[in-house]
């Protein structure tokens, strides 16, 4: 993950995780799980990516502690917090740009849990 943060790509790492049992919540073990983990953090090859006039605004009010974009991407997600058109859409398009920078990755996982996996059938 950080040769990605470093890299300016998605930080991300993909874990093959050995499943253990627990009766009590009732989980049956001794298979792997596939854990990717996606880190919010600055991304520059985003944001290089941005219209002059939005990386403009992100680079002036990412420092304003009463911007909502403070601090961007690790805004305050507090539940009542009212966020904005721009500063929303700039969290969406920020995050569905870093998935589809893994799309590889993902595509392969969901791939790699077989017949009994609930997404292969087609219903996820």
């Amino acid at each position: 993950m950080k040769a990605h943060a470093t890299a300016g790509t998605t930080p991300v790492v993909k874990l093959e995780l050995p499943v253990l049992t627990n009766r009590w919540l009732g989980v049956e073990g001794g298979w792997t799980v596939t854990l990717i983990c996606i880190m919010n953090s600055r991304v520059d090859a985003w944001e290089q990516q941005l219209p002059a006039d939005t990386k403009q605004r992100l680079d002036r009010e990412r420092n304003n502690a009463f911007s909502s974009l403070y601090k961007f991407p690790n805004v305050i997600t507090a539940p009542l917090l009212p966020y904005g058109t721009r500063t929303t859409n700039l969290l969406a398009q920020f995050a569905s740009w870093k998935l589809l920078q893994i799309e590889p990755m993902l595509k392969a996982a969901v791939a790699a849990g077989g017949s009994d996996n609930w997404c292969a059938s087609g219903t996820c």
